[in-house]
């Protein structure tokens, strides 16, 4: 969110047809945001997952 968010901000007041200079970097940042967010979401649960399995009950 500290990256993704304030990107969405931006983006909700551009033109569609004529986007700013520089549109591709800021897509760029947001993509890359979002993989590194994904993947961190996707090892947090495989990781508490894993931890559940290991609870004695």
């Amino acid at each position: 969110m500290v990256v993704n968010h304030p990107i969405n901000n931006d983006q909700a007041d551009w033109n569609v047809q004529a986007p700013p200079a520089g549109w591709a970097d800021d897509r760029d940042r947001w993509q890359i945001a979002h993989a590194v967010r994904t993947v961190a979401a996707v090892s947090a649960f495989g990781f508490l997952s894993s931890a559940g399995d290991r609870i004695p009950g």
